[in-house]
């Protein structure tokens, strides 16, 4: 099976289309789409001839493109899949192969420029792959008519290393690809023998240079006794290349162990071509922080630094060695410590931990956004361009020894566990010292850190910019980002603040009845027992009654206002919470996992119970410890010393193993918002989980998970324990010493028997708030962890504020449905210099008001994400918007969105009723309402069949429905508004073709007058359309009616020619008249 790749634009080689069918070519002086990486080194003429001629190619699994000594009569570029290559038993692999496999990004079969070549080996795919095949007469046609053709054949494709490796440098560079062919030109190829010494340690290096064929040996030299593994460079290795671009001396003694061909590039050429190409410096930076370049652990030369300019090659500087007392803490001097917030935050928490170890604080969220965190977390790459803005000098470095960790400049941000990073602050003979953003400061011994550690580093210098950087914050008045505190729960307790008030007065009374019993046992003894003063017995009998029956009554009192408040503040609190997350922006969801935001929602629990619980209480035990230690100090000042003196001692060994707590129970919550995502997953998708026997894989992928999260509930319920039975411990030591020294006290007159009750009893009473505030300190470590979870969602502005910081905003009323795009582009990076990888390129499009318009192209064109913009679910990157001549920035969303009807793929179903997922709680919305666009989705009729009508549960807790009968109600929700503008998002695309049928010929009608946007893949569906757009790699490259494009060779008429059931189309009657 074969189809032409997308042939240029031109006068020459495309058909001149009618006005009404515009067909959009990309800007002359762009090279085409769709070409395979190495093309793109030739000039754009050439490109363009090469992709005239390009023949897409499907090979199904198991076929034979190639025999051995089949004439070769193609060069391949794999596209996607895999080919296996074999050959005979002494049968050489011809230049131009990748080895045994070829992968997507490969080529083969160069050697097609002599037309009789023949193959030396059999090609087999092993999967379903797509090449992009150029005839052999195509390629001799490029040599004659183009010389960079035949010198990109002979220096690039018949050189495997040295194209895999401008391949990569390409892609790092877009744009200024085709000077790497001027650079291939320039390389020459040096021959070396066995036991050649290619580079002495510490010897000039003055040539960049590429392993083509044999092997070498990289050795550090020897130092104190000891010598380094020795590191093996084969064919596709790049030796010593940052010695070359820093001007410095080799770090490595390298020498050939067997026959060797070297790729060389003078020192002076690799200058210039960075001249000519900026971006080759750092794509070389890349691959050598990628590990392709082999380096010495004595050095920092791991990576070039991307903060000088070109001229500084020449000068031999270090960019990185930096003056340890600037850079390595000392053994004594504190680390500081930001913890992540988030399970993906823990990239941008270190990089907060290095720029405050620096003397500089960065918030939390502009953290976030230097580093680009999504819902996947981040890239060392990203954290280095991050670190670049705040002004530092970074590099990427490899140091997969730990003599090398040893040598490095430190502090660096280490890849560990092969999804997490963490601080290195120091790095002993035995050990290392670590900050990880989940746990705190931890050391590692050396056989478990280098167990968990990726080999790869973030190193980083602190510039001048970064002063430069704060002195602009500070003109520009930015005020510092305020971290949650706990007077954010203020809003929430000031309206029970008198329910409060009544609580802490009715806890002092109960403490004030508290001290009577004491007092009174006192005069018992010495006066009633000691003295016979009988008739005061009765009296103090009847005060000890009379206090424990107002001690009982405020203590219920007490604890029905504090039920009371809790529902209250509970109430309050879910409500605050839940609004809050509705109403971010959809970017938003994209950095929580549902898990997450379940957990924090159950956390919402234990703060209120915090606050209502503890808060008062925590105040009372306080206001009694400092009262009744005042007056075990007035009534006996030594004995009272022993025993506040122990007490202080058991607070701070308390707050020590405290300490941990915190740390362990943040990583507990983390790692169970993981359990919680799977558990909601799995039960949500538990068809394929039966229907492929998955029980015991998601049994076992479950354990694999919680097991981490109960590791840390262990560690602090471990820490938790200790301390608790530590203090119990010094309790009763301290119970024992002050019984002590009170009888030798008594026995010699220096207090009576009962003054040493009451101060026994008096002392018991103030242990009891003090074991109390130890314990509740354990607790606030672990309510601090959930009030700063759920404070994350309170401190997130709302999309309307954001919206209302930019201007005011306008109310939409009834639009007619004129919507422009206006040279839209759209990139998912911030980076604004980064065109590479925009989904939207470009696009300007006019709709006019009722006018019906399909959206068709290749998965990933960017169909989707049109209407995300049209929402205002993403903010364009360039260019705008508008609405009835209306910039959409310039709207509410909210009251954009209530004139726009989105239907999806998925048909999202709520656990309720049909009406309640019909109208989801909107006010405005009638019955009639409801019942009209019920019959306008044509869902009314089975709706009406169904035992209880429109008050059907359906969801996860209801009936189930079938796919067309969902996807009817949903329609019914975006149409029972009335908007003027409807979106339909593939959203009968997993429908059989009968029902999908049906739904259409139903919105006839419904579409008739309303500014319709359909995305479809099925493009019959389209037929009828007022016009057809079709876009490819983000851009609109034609538009017309069907009959229009069909009529014009292009994409669309590809793609619908490739559809399975076009013969049948015809049949159908499209979506409107």
């Amino acid at each position: 099976m074969t189809q032409l790749i997308d042939a240029p634009s031109s006068s020459k080689s495309s058909p001149t289309l009618t006005a009404s069918a515009v067909s959009v070519p990309p800007a002359q002086a762009s090279p085409p789409p769709d070409l395979p990486t190495l093309v793109h080194l030739l000039p754009t003429s050439a490109q363009r001839f090469i992709a005239a001629r390009l023949i897409r190619r499907k090979v199904a699994a198991g076929e034979r493109l190639a025999a051995i000594a089949d004439k070769c009569n193609a060069l391949w570029f794999i596209d996607e899949g895999l080919i296996d290559v074999s050959g005979p038993p002494t049968g050489p692999i011809m230049p131009g192969a990748a080895g045994p496999l070829l992968r997507r990004g490969d080529h083969y079969g160069s050697h097609a420029v002599d037309p009789s070549a023949t193959h030396t080996v059999a090609l087999t795919a092993l999967c379903d792959t797509t090449l992009l095949e150029l005839p052999g007469d195509a390629l001799r046609a490029a040599c004659k008519q183009f010389d960079s053709v035949e010198t990109w054949i002979n220096a690039v494709l018949q050189r495997r290393p040295l194209a895999n490796i401008l391949r990569r440098l390409a892609d790092e560079m877009p744009g200024d690809e085709h000077h790497l062919l001027a650079l291939a030109e320039q390389m020459t190829s040096v021959s070396f023998t066995a036991d050649e010494q290619v580079h002495p340690a510490g010897g000039k290096v003055d040539s960049l240079q590429i392993v083509e064929q044999g092997t070498l040996e990289a050795r550090a030299p020897r130092a104190s006794s000891h010598e380094s593994t020795p590191i093996t460079l084969g064919p596709g290795s790049i030796v010593a290349a940052s010695p070359v671009l820093l001007g410095t001396p080799s770090p490595w003694n390298i020498q050939v162990t067997a026959a060797a061909t070297l790729l060389t590039l003078s020192r002076a050429s690799l200058q210039q071509a960075i001249a000519a190409a900026p971006s080759l410096r750092s794509a070389l930076g890349t691959l050598i922080a990628l590990g392709q370049d082999v380096r010495g652990p004595g050095s920092n030369n791991l990576e070039i630094d991307r903060s000088c300019p070109p001229d500084d090659l020449a000068k031999g500087v270090d960019h990185f060695e930096l003056d340890d007392a600037a850079s390595r803490p000392a053994w004594w001097q504190p680390t500081p410590f930001r913890r992540q917030r988030e399970q993906m935050d823990c990239g941008a928490a270190c990089l907060r931990s290095v720029h405050a170890h620096f003397g500089y604080e960065i918030g939390y969220r502009e953290a976030r956004q230097l580093a680009r965190v999504s819902r996947y977390g981040t890239s060392l790459l990203d954290l280095r361009d991050a670190a670049e803005r705040l002004g530092y000098a970074a590099a990427g470095a490899e140091a997969t020894t730990w003599e090398s960790l040893q040598a490095v400049q430190l502090p660096a941000v280490a890849h560990v566990d092969k999804n997490h990073f963490v601080v290195v602050w120091r790095v002993t003979r035995r050990g290392v010292l670590v900050s990880d953003p989940a746990l705190g400061k931890i050391r590692l011994a050396k056989d478990e850190f280098m167990a968990r550690y990726g080999g790869f580093l973030l190193l980083l210098r602190p510039t001048d910019a970064i002063s430069k950087r704060t002195e602009d914050s500070a003109a520009s008045k930015t005020r510092p980002e305020r971290e949650f505190s706990w007077w954010r729960l203020a809003p929430f307790a000031r309206p029970h603040l008198r329910v409060l008030v009544y609580i802490l007065l009715a806890s002092v009374l109960l403490q004030l009845f508290g001290v009577a019993t004491p007092m009174l046992t006192q005069v018992i003894i010495d006066r009633v027992v000691g003295h016979g003063e009988t008739g005061l017995l009765n009296v103090v009998f009847a005060a000890l009654v009379c206090s424990t029956v107002f001690s009982a009554l405020i203590g219920f009192s007490r604890n029905h206002l504090m039920l009371h408040a809790s529902l209250a503040i509970e109430r309050t609190l879910l409500e605050t919470v839940y609004q809050r997350v509705l109403s971010m922006a959809h970017s938003f969801f994209s950095r929580f996992t549902t898990g997450d935001l379940v957990r924090r929602f159950a956390e919402v629990e234990e703060v209120k119970n915090f606050v209502t619980g503890n808060v008062v209480t925590i105040l009372l035990d306080l206001l009694m410890v400092f009262t009744y230690g005042a007056i075990l100090i007035w009534m006996q000042p030594a004995l009272s010393g022993v025993y506040l003196g122990i007490l202080a001692f058991s607070a701070i060994i308390g707050y020590l193993l405290a300490r941990p707590v915190r740390g362990y129970t943040e990583g507990f919550m983390q790692k169970f918002s993981l359990v919680n995502t799977h558990v909601i997953d799995s039960f949500r998708g538990i068809d394929p989980v039966k229907a492929m026997a998955l029980e015991r894989s998601f049994g076992a992928w479950f354990t694999r998970l919680l097991l981490p999260a109960l590791e840390h509930g262990r560690k602090a319920a471990a820490w938790t324990l200790a301390s608790g039975v530590f203090i119990q411990l010094i309790d009763g030591v301290n119970s024992g010493l002050v019984l002590w020294r009170g009888a030798y006290l008594v026995l010699g007159g220096a207090m009576t028997l009962g003054q040493l009750m009451a101060f026994l009893m008096l002392s018991r009473q103030l242990t009891g708030p003090f074991l109390r505030l130890l314990g509740a300190w354990g607790e606030l470590q672990r309510t601090i962890v959930s009030l700063n979870r759920v404070g994350d969602l309170l401190d997130e502005t709302p999309e309307a504020d954001l919206q209302q910081s930019r201007g005011a905003m306008l109310e939409l009323a009834q639009p007619r449905g004129d919507i422009r795009f206006e040279n839209l582009s759209f990139r998912y990076s911030s980076d604004p210099k980064d065109a590479s990888r925009n989904v939207i390129d470009d696009l300007s499009l006019q709709i006019a008001p009722g006018e019906v318009i399909g959206v068709v192209g290749r998965s990933g064109c960017g169909k989707s994400t049109l209407a995300r913009l049209l929402l205002r679910f993403e903010e364009p990157s360039t260019g705008r918007i508008t609405l009835d001549g209306i910039h959409l920035r310039d709207l509410d969303p909210r009251s954009l969105r209530r004139q726009i009807g989105l239907v999806t793929q998925e048909a999202v179903l709520y656990s309720g009723s049909i009406s309640d997922n019909i109208v989801c709680g909107r006010e405005e919305v009638s019955d009639e309402d409801m019942i009209r666009a019920a019959q306008a989705a044509g869902a009314y009729d089975f709706i009406s069949e169904l035992p209880y009508g429109f008050e059907t549960k359906i969801g996860d807790q209801g009936m189930k429905l079938s796919g067309g009968q969902a996807q009817r109600i949903v329609i019914a929700r975006a149409l029972c508004t009335n908007p003027r503008i409807l979106i339909f998002d593939e959203a009968t695309a997993a429908l059989d073709p009968l029902v999908e049928r049906d739904i259409h010929e139903g919105l006839r009608d419904v579409l008739r007058g309303r500014t319709t946007i359909i995305i479809a893949h099925r493009l019959h569906t389209l037929r009828r359309a007022n016009r057809i757009i079709v876009l490819d790699r983000g851009r609109l490259v034609e538009q017309g009616t069907h009959e229009e494009l069909m009529d014009t060779p292009g994409l669309y008429r590809r793609m619908y020619t490739a559809s399975p059931d076009w013969q049948g189309a015809s049949e159908d009657r499209g979506v409107s008249e």
